[in-house]
């Protein structure tokens, strides 16, 4: 993909938000602690136009998160370990 950065727009799934590019990630909460195989999280990625305004978000879903394997799910605390 060739396109300038300054033809390229990211911003939330919902199309809501546009990210600021002088931002990381992390300032919109976004992480490997919230960004998950099990709970993915989305970014849209739009290009300018020849009109000059940006395309309208169409995200299409590619692919659904595994189930995660009963080894990596979170374990209920045992009753001697709350003590």
């Amino acid at each position: 993909m060739k396109v300038e950065p300054e033809n390229q727009q990211l911003m939330n799934e919902r199309g809501t938000e546009v990210f600021d590019d002088e931002k990381q990630l992390s300032d919109y909460n976004l992480s490997a602690q919230t960004a998950r195989a099990q709970s993915p999280a989305t970014v849209a990625l739009v290009f300018r136009q020849e009109n000059g305004e940006f395309e309208s978000l169409d995200i299409t879903p590619l692919s659904s998160p595994p189930e995660l394997p009963e080894v990596m799910k979170p374990q209920e605390p045992q009753a001697h370990e709350l003590n």
